[in-house]
């Protein structure tokens, strides 16, 4: 835990495993204290109330934490002693369980009116699904971004760590921050309610706009026709091929081969449809050349190549060895771990790493309190100069807030993420739209200095300024961070590149799936036996990246307020998609490798993806403990199981993996989806269907929780967009707002900030 990190001074009392704990991990890795509260009756592993089956996933959890151990019978009085001191509650449990401990949410923030309550579950606090059995694979199905995973041929494909809790957990940790910014040292506490699985549908690749406005629905198709994954001499690289710039820049690296010579192949879907074709080029291009030739070869053209690594390879690499992105933990009884550094870093020094858990007698005394004024968000001037998804997501929470968010246009160099429609038009595309809500739009041309000016008067006025740009791209400009913090000693200046915003890979290029393939995701995110690491084609960790980017810029707007000091914000999206999956890194230093898992989890049997009697439509099952092996039993009459009593134990299901396995698919495959799901739920196991964007729309969990914004924008028509996954009782957040028209509010922006009439170069 950094001792001067921006939250140091808050203390935090964490309660549960899964997504609570990963709360607890992050608001520990920006300086918090927090204690982590085993209750010692034993229950359900996601419950939180005994030890996880994985000593990985425990010991990732652990790190940064004082852990300690009570008696459930004790829980109420000791945690009512420490709550007078602690600034925030992380409820991890489920809905009912903390009422029952004689902690009902509403109670504590009536006793401890400063405290910040975080209510993390599978599913929210209401709706029909309140009370189902969740699991981190049935609250990703739910979201939607399993059903993209995998092969069109195969089950969707799950994760290869319990990404659903590392998502809800930040998801959690980005409104505790918030709640804490308003709270101040003199104001209330909140009582957030956040649903794992609707975190997980605000990630999912701007899947509900795009069904909602366009009809679209994209299937599973492995790594992608637009992200693929070639095979090299010594492994993999993943290229990406977007815009018409990009396609040149790779023909030209590749020696301008004939068989691409054609008009036709600047058209995307030209080349998707024969994927085959530049798989055969590729391969004869590049025969004999290693990943890393490739890599740097390629990014020096201009090309958006980078390696497909596994976790062992990334202590290898120059770049990441050199910015230290990887530490060495010791554990006591696993001996030292190799993991990812920081969630983010605050800087250009290396940060400490994570230090191991401190086993405690009870629970330590609070750290010395650091009080700073409240901060209104609405009175909050932010600079956005974003693209793709994680600026503009960090800024668009910002705005949910309140905050005057200004996204800075160029003419000549759009987001890519407007769909040129003809000279001179941008057309609004569905994922532009969703990611830009509730923000003012002006339009700058930065190539020249009179616009560059302008950008850097209004930084000068602003509170943040976001960026995430290639490399450095603001420096060129001249609005890199040592300029700008000289004329604004007091900014927040946020930046997020794939490898962050130095070292020697800092100029290179990147996008989601760039992450997916330098973290360890792609390689893992396969099926045993796999010779070609196909991954997935979601940009993960695109719109986690920028709630990340949003919790650690609003922990350095408190801590700008306790010290009067700015901040630069370097959010490496590699470095942070190691961390998504950290546990990972923990089981590759214990095995030497990777875990690959497909559809078998290292821990529990019977889990993953089933068939029913439906084409192509899946239901998720996670039976994660002793007790939802003996509701599952209760459903599924099978003999094979009825006389074997060592299935009764983890150990002996995972001995019986494929029989399980197998039997339960006999059974899922003759019934419906819905007849599998109620069955299954009814008896307490955890089981969701695994929903495309049309079901989700059409949910009545989702529905009932208002899961998503119908918004009309005059280009594109009603449609929905993705909610906030989280709900305050006191914290005012602001109704969505369709996104502006390029540069629609260059005049006024202008004239409120600077007082002045416009002066760009490229007009109102």
């Amino acid at each position: 835990m950094p001792s001067d990190g921006p939250l140091h001074g808050f203390r935090v009392l964490e309660l549960g495993n899964g997504a609570g704990a990963m709360a607890g991990r992050a608001l520990a890795g920006l300086g918090a204290s927090v204690s982590r509260i085993a209750l010692a009756a034993g229950g359900p592993v996601r419950a939180g109330e005994g030890p996880s089956l994985s000593p990985a996933r425990d010991a990732w959890y652990a790190l940064d934490k004082d852990i300690v151990t009570i008696d459930a019978a004790r829980a109420a009085m000791v945690l009512q002693t420490a709550l007078a001191d602690a600034d925030v509650l992380i409820d991890g449990l489920p809905p009912d369980r903390l009422p029952a401990l004689g902690l009902d949410p509403r109670d504590l923030r009536r006793r401890f009116p400063r405290l910040v309550v975080l209510s993390i579950t599978d599913y929210g606090q209401d709706g029909p699904y309140r009370d189902w059995a969740g699991s981190a694979l049935t609250n990703f199905a739910l979201g939607g971004s399993l059903f993209r995973a995998g092969q069109p041929v195969e089950p969707p494909a799950p994760p290869p760590a319990e990404l659903a809790d590392t998502i809800g957990g930040v998801t959690g940790a980005l409104a505790v921050a918030a709640a804490l910014a308003a709270r101040g040292d003199t104001g209330e506490g909140d009582w957030i309610d956040c649903s794992i699985a609707e975190s997980c549908v605000a990630t999912s690749d701007w899947a509900i706009p795009g069904r909602s406005i366009s009809g679209r629905t994209t299937e599973r198709n492995g790594s992608g026709p637009l992200y693929p994954v070639y095979r090299v001499t010594d492994g993999f690289v993943r290229v990406i091929n977007l815009s018409p710039k990009q396609w040149a820049a790779f023909k030209a690296w590749l020696g301008h081969p004939p068989e691409l010579a054609g008009p036709e192949w600047n058209a995307a879907l030209f080349r998707v449809a024969n994927a085959d074709v530049l798989d055969l080029v590729f391969a004869r291009e590049t025969a004999g050349r290693t990943r890393e030739e490739l890599f740097h070869s390629g990014q020096r053209a201009g090309v958006s190549v980078v390696p497909v690594y596994a976790p062992e390879d990334i202590a290898g690499d120059a770049h990441f060895a050199a910015r230290h992105a990887l530490a060495t933990v010791p554990h006591d009884t696993l001996g030292a771990l190799t993991v990812p550094r920081a969630m983010v870093r605050f800087g250009t020094t290396v940060p400490e790493g994570p230090r191991p858990p401190r086993i405690m007698p009870a629970l330590p005394s609070p750290p010395p309190a650091v009080v700073g004024a409240p901060i209104d968000f609405s009175a909050l001037r932010v600079v956005e100069l974003g693209a793709g998804g994680v600026a503009p997501e960090a800024a668009r929470f910002l705005a949910l807030l309140g905050a005057d968010v200004i996204k800075v246009e160029s003419p000549t160099a759009p987001d890519f993420l407007r769909a040129l429609a003809g000279p001179g038009r941008f057309e609004m595309s569905a994922a532009w739209a969703s990611s830009n809500r509730n923000k003012r739009s002006i339009v700058l041309d930065l190539k020249t200095e009179r616009d560059r000016d302008t950008l850097l008067n209004l930084i000068a006025a602003a509170d943040v300024f976001l960026e995430n740009n290639s490399g450095d791209v603001c420096d060129r400009l001249g609005i890199g961070y040592d300029v700008a913090a000289a004329r604004n000693p007091r900014l927040i200046y946020g930046r997020s590149q794939v490898f962050g915003c130095w070292g020697e890979a800092a100029s290179y290029s990147g996008f989601g799936p760039s992450n997916h393939a330098v973290s360890g995701l792609t390689h893992l995110w396969t099926a045993p036996g796999n010779p070609r690491p196909e991954g997935t084609s979601l940009v993960h960790p695109d719109h986690l990246s920028g709630k990340a980017l949003a919790l650690a810029t609003i922990a350095a707007l408190i801590d700008r307020q306790r010290t009067g000091k700015g901040h630069l914000i370097d959010l490496s999206q590699g470095e942070f998609a190691m961390w998504t999956i950290g546990e990972c890194f923990v089981e590759a230093s214990l095995t030497g490798a990777g875990v690959r898992r497909g559809q078998e989890h290292p821990e529990f049997v019977p889990h993953g993806v089933f068939p029913t009697s439906l084409p192509d439509e899946w239901v998720a099952v996670a039976v994660e403990t002793d007790d939802h092996w003996r509701r599952l039993h209760s459903v599924v009459d099978d003999n094979c199981w009825a006389r074997d009593e060592s299935l009764a134990t983890a150990e002996g299901r995972r001995a019986a993996r494929v029989a399980i396995t197998e039997a339960l698919k006999d059974w899922t495959r003759m019934e419906t989806r819905a007849t599998v799901v109620a069955a299954l739920q009814a008896a307490g196991v955890p089981a969701m269907p695994v929903l495309s964007p049309v079901e989700q729309l059409a949910d009545p969990h989702l529905t009932a929780r208002d899961a998503f914004d119908l918004v009309h924008h005059p280009l594109l028509g009603w449609g929905r967009y993705e909610g906030l996954p989280v709900r305050f009782e006191r914290l005012d957040v602001r109704p969505s707002r369709r996104a502006p028209l390029m540069g629609e509010h260059t005049s006024e922006v202008i004239a409120e900030w600077l007082g002045q009439p416009v002066m760009s170069a490229s007009g109102p």
